[in-house]
């Protein structure tokens, strides 16, 4: 069984545009997971895999993920655009993943 104190679970969420899966991608490469750097604009990003994200070079669809550093295993969600731009909500994807991300902090 997993030692919970060598666990972390982690939501990147965020504007449109802010680096979220630049982030999880640069996350992945250093800690050894993917062979190469992908970048979002090039289409070459390894957790915007669906077509349309890669055509539009946005994220479209949560993916998950997750990688060891020092003996610790974590997992990560990287969101979707985080609010609608019309209502001011959260978009659905982004909402489940806040609920179930109790520790889920935002950084603006």
């Amino acid at each position: 069984m997993q030692d919970t104190a060598m666990v972390r679970n982690i939501a990147l969420i965020g504007h449109g545009n802010s680096g979220k899966t630049s982030l999880a991608e640069a996350m992945l490469y250093t800690a050894g997971k993917i062979k190469r750097l992908g970048q979002v604009d090039d289409g070459t990003a390894s957790l915007d895999f669906d077509g349309e994200e890669i055509k539009r070079k946005i994220t479209i669809n949560a993916s998950f993920q997750n990688y060891t550093w020092n003996k610790v295993e974590t997992y990560f969600i990287d969101t979707p655009v985080m609010i609608h731009s019309l209502t001011k909500r959260f978009l659905p994807p982004v909402s489940v993943t806040v609920q179930f991300s109790p520790s889920a902090r935002f950084s603006v």
